[in-house]
């Protein structure tokens, strides 16, 4: 049910859908706090640490800064607690994006560097933390729309 709760706020955030991804994002939280759900499949990382990922930049589209952060950060504590690495890495990944929403480049560098320094250690796929990295510069411009424009 987490899973599935974390399905659908992922495709409605991405509809531009805020409230309703928020919505759904949240129920996937209380389930998951409501007490041990076992899952029927084996996830690639814990749903509900994208859930709260979710409703944090959901949160921020709706205006809700302040909340978004501490949501974040609640979704990077829990994916280290749980030992989680893909859940660590798309966190990261995620909060990184939400920094890059709000031009904090020294924020961008420092997740994207602690990402990176994840993905080499317990070697995952490094295409997320590459991408960050060559998007923003050390100031914050873009170097992606220098690059390609």
């Amino acid at each position: 049910m987490i899973g599935a709760c974390r399905a659908l706020a992922i495709n409605q955030y991405y509809l531009g859908y805020f409230a309703v991804a928020r919505r759904y994002a949240k129920r996937g939280v209380q389930i998951w706090r409501a007490g041990k759900v076992e899952s029927p499949v084996e996830e690639v990382h814990a749903p509900v640490v994208i859930c709260l990922c979710i409703e944090a930049l959901s949160g921020w589209h709706l205006g809700e800064i302040t909340t978004c952060h501490a949501i974040m950060e609640e979704a990077i504590s829990l994916a280290n607690d749980l030992r989680d690495s893909h859940a660590l890495a798309q966190a990261l990944y995620l909060s990184a994006m939400l920094a890059y929403y709000e031009r904090n480049a020294s924020e961008v560098e420092r997740l994207t560097s602690d990402l990176i320094e994840l993905s080499t250690r317990q070697n995952l796929n490094q295409s997320k933390a590459s991408s960050i990295a060559c998007a923003v510069g050390p100031r914050g411009e873009d170097l992606y729309t220098k690059r390609f424009s």
